[in-house]
């Protein structure tokens, strides 16, 4: 929602005088109110002395003031006369919204203009005003209150503990002045705390510059509508109840009007009306989210085969896939699983908060490339999934090579493979290629084509069990989210997958096994806030199986029988071939302290090697024709001997 502030055409010249024979107070020839009036009607819509009020502005709306000129002194006009009608123990808040990180730019509290309207960027701009530091919709504030309102607020737009629940504890009022009351983006707070359905968390990483001149790197959660048409604001039916129903208060005032609301009574009359309709403030209507998203943007085929029964036929159809954590070709990996192996998918939708984290928006690439101005190929995503930097931005552009190269990545060791490399939630594009082909780049210019979007999707967790008799469990934990590779990730996948096939057809256990794929830490965390606590669950993550070195046992073997056994049973697996916990297991931590650090079975080189955990990682050559599928298969023997004689 953005204010219109702009003064009518008519009114940007010229000053409207005193006329003799007028009443003082009254509007004037060719004039369409005074100040008097405006503070009048600011004192008709409830506001007091020593109130705390959220103005949202169009002044142009009311017309043409009285002895005022130009935009400057329409601007000077409304602040003085909130300032009289608040008073000096009264604070006035005014959005300076930039939606900095939404653009991928530096967002400087000191200096970033409100984009929002004149009179937001007059106000930010005077003596003895606070801004929140806040870089998407961040608030200025003139007043006793403003400083503890601004105070220590969490790095979220909407939500517990933002400005806005604040503004409600301290029953503040929530004012526009020339705008509806729709225009007010408290509802948006409003809209979060009552979880409507169109709406979901998205988290933004960027750049933010604090009152000290300090620039730091800020992630960001934003409150963010679906792009489908259902989901456009429309609060005017709400709007109308509120009115009805005496709980705002109006005042014409020229050509226009104002509306204030105390911000508790808002939260509560909306929030009522939201849980008997959640899609009462937008157009509608009502839909499954995820379904009008994939509407919107339609789901990616991929070529898979029929048939999974083979190690090297899965391997061979799921390693070339673009397997990002939450993307089409990852529900297409997992559903072909599902129908050949009685997986269970478990799906979390974007924006649901798991262990303080958020739930990621479905990612799809249609098209990479890098071309000539000639139109010659360079390279593209169909060479290879890993050309495009995971979770790029959108760009079709010509640039020229300083630019091309400062987007473009390298892998840090290997000449002749393409790394994989993540975007962290920021506004940028990129590509990724060889040494060798960047080499080759000798052209001024390139042209770029990445065709790539957002959009809210679900994570997929899939789960394959074997119940037990008993209460204890091992929980087998590999993940599908490396694109393009087969190493990491997907070879622990497949040994656990093999490991349990043997194991399916008999009869339970004493123990029960599990194998979970997920797409990343997340899902398995995610999947463990579902299931709940269990004291008699051992996990152990799967990861780095198809290469030729020995197993490992890499991380915490004390503090469970059932893990010690596990690990006694694994062939090979002696104290020589166990290691403390390595770095990438730090992602994986399901908790705090040493309890939290989960062990996991590897080939991977030892922590202290310095090419650990292999020269091929995180690239492409980390494949299937580089390892071959014997290192897999026996690790899957070693893994079915141990949950054997775990009694699984």
């Amino acid at each position: 929602m953005r204010a219109a502030t702009t003064l009518p055409t008519s009114s940007r010249s010229g000053t409207c005088s005193n006329s003799p024979g007028r009443r003082e107070g009254k509007a004037m020839p060719n004039c369409d109110y005074t100040p008097k009036e405006m503070v009048q009607a600011l004192r008709n819509v409830g506001l007091e002395r020593g109130d705390t009020a959220i103005f949202h502005t169009g002044l142009g709306f009311f017309g043409l003031p009285g002895g005022v000129s130009g935009q400057e002194g329409l601007n000077r006009l409304f602040l003085d006369c909130v300032r009289e009608v608040l008073g000096p123990e009264g604070t006035m808040l005014v959005p300076t919204y930039t939606y900095s990180l939404c653009r991928g730019e530096v967002f400087d509290v000191r200096a970033t203009p409100a984009g929002i309207g004149p009179f937001p960027e007059y106000f930010r701009t005077q003596e003895g005003v606070l801004r929140s530091q806040e870089p998407i919709l961040s608030v200025c504030g003139q007043g006793p209150q403003a400083r503890e309102l601004f105070a220590d607020l969490p790095p979220t737009t909407y939500g517990p503990g933002c400005l806005y629940q604040r503004l409600v504890e301290r029953k503040a009022k929530v004012c526009t002045a020339g705008l509806g009351l729709n225009w007010a983006t408290f509802l948006h707070h409003i809209e979060e705390m009552s979880q409507v359905p169109y709406r979901y968390k998205k988290l933004f990483v960027g750049e933010m510059t604090d009152g000290a001149g300090r620039t730091s790197t800020v992630r960001w959660t934003y409150y963010v509508r679906l792009w489908a048409a259902n989901a456009n604001v429309d609060a005017r039916a709400l709007v109308a109840m509120l009115h009805a129903d005496g709980v705002c208060a109006r005042a014409g005032l020229g050509r226009g009007g104002l509306c204030c609301i105390g911000a508790d009574r808002y939260f509560e009359y909306a929030s009522t009306r939201m849980r008997e309709n959640p899609w009462l403030a937008a157009q509608g209507p009502s839909r499954e989210p995820v379904e009008l998203e994939r509407e919107r943007v339609p789901r990616q085929s991929f070529a898979l085969p029929e048939a999974t029964g083979s190690l090297s036929a899965l391997a061979e159809a799921l390693t070339p896939l673009p397997r990002d954590p939450v993307s089409d070709a990852l529900d297409a990996s997992l559903e072909l699983l599902a129908a050949h192996e009685s997986l269970l998918l478990h799906r979390f939708r974007t924006g649901t908060v798991v262990a303080g984290e958020l739930v990621p928006e479905r990612w799809s690439c249609r098209e990479a490339t890098l071309q000539t101005l000639a139109g010659e190929p360079v390279f593209s995503l169909h060479d290879s999934p890993l050309h495009v930097v995971s979770c790029s931005h959108g760009f079709t552009g010509e640039v020229d090579r300083a630019e091309l190269l400062a987007h473009l990545h390298l892998h840090p060791r290997l000449e002749h493979a393409v790394p994989h490399v993540r975007n962290d939630f920021r506004r940028q594009w990129g590509l990724c290629c060889s040494a060798k082909q960047r080499a080759r780049l000798s052209d001024a210019r390139y042209l770029v084509r990445i065709d790539a979007g957002f959009s809210c999707g679900e994570m997929l967790v899939g789960e394959l069990a074997r119940p037990g008799n008993g209460a204890a469990e091992i929980v087998l934990c590999a993940h599908l989210g490396a694109p393009g590779q087969f190493n990491e990730g997907l070879s622990g996948a497949l040994a656990g997958l093999e490991a349990l096939r043997g194991l399916l057809p008999q009869g339970p256990g004493e123990v029960g096994c599990r194998l979970l794929l997920v797409p990343g830490p997340l899902g398995l965390r995610a999947w463990l806030e579902q299931a709940g606590p269990h004291p008699g669950r051992v996990i152990l993550l799967l990861n780095h199986l198809a290469l030729p070195g020995p197993l490992r046992w890499s991380g915490p073997v004390a503090g469970s029988s059932l893990r010690e056994t596990l690990h006694r049973a694994l062939p090979g697996v002696t104290a020589a071939q166990t290691e403390p916990a390595v770095p990438w297991q730090d992602a994986w931590r399901i908790g705090a302290g040493p309890d939290g650090v989960l062990p996991a079975l590897t080939r991977a080189l030892p922590g202290e090697h310095p090419r650990h955990p292999y020269p091929e990682h995180r690239s492409s050559a980390d494949c299937v024709e580089a390892f071959g599928l014997e290192s897999l298969s026996g690790a899957a023997q070693a893994l079915a001997t141990a949950l054997k004689a775990c009694g699984c």
